[in-house]
């Protein structure tokens, strides 16, 4: 952009479009001890009742970030690595479950996943028993359970989450390039 971030959002904000850094961990993080867990989650009841993958895609979806339904294709949505030494909080993080899902190899299999909090924490929705919890990062890469990391964004604590007033609508950061550069010419 020819101009500064600072300067996109004063633009915005003649526009009527206010903008706020929203923290993910502090999102999924609002749901621990007031989320139930039910397995296959409706979104028509979200976020009150969730399940490990609903979770995940809920607290993005309050950055306006979409991620698939499925823990499988969350994994395979971002940039996925094996490597938990690069792990930032905001990565999802998989591990094998009670049922697993998988393209083409069934030890390969994605049945849990969660959003790294910390260096040493997850938030996931765990069972119907405990609910949504915040749990020690080795519950999911200790044994052979682990299945990767995926990194959805970078510069999470960056990314600005806009409130459009009636009447703009705007769907891809492209379009609010474009509305930017206009109010320019």
């Amino acid at each position: 952009m020819p101009i500064s971030t600072d300067g996109c959002l004063v633009v915005l904000q003649e526009m009527g479009i206010s903008s706020e850094i929203r923290d993910i961990v502090k999102i999924a993080r609002s749901r621990v001890g007031k989320s139930s867990y039910r397995r296959g989650a409706d979104p028509n009841l979200w976020p009150g009742v969730l399940d490990c993958s609903a979770l995940t895609k809920w607290s993005y979806g309050q950055l306006g970030i979409w991620l698939p339904r499925y823990s499988v294709d969350q994994r395979d949505f971002g940039l996925r690595t094996d490597n938990i030494s690069n792990m930032a909080p905001g990565d999802l993080i998989f591990k094998s479950g009670f049922r697993n899902y998988y393209w083409d190899n069934r030890a390969d299999g994605v049945g849990h996943v969660g959003l790294i909090s910390s260096s040493n924490s997850v938030i996931h929705a765990a069972n119907s028993k405990v609910g949504i919890i915040e749990s020690y990062i080795d519950d999911f890469t200790d044994g052979n359970d682990f299945r990767g990391v995926t990194r959805i964004a970078e510069n999470l604590g960056k990314l600005f989450t806009l409130t459009l007033p009636n009447g703009i609508y705007l769907e891809t950061s492209m379009e609010v390039r474009w509305k930017i550069l206009q109010t320019l010419q």
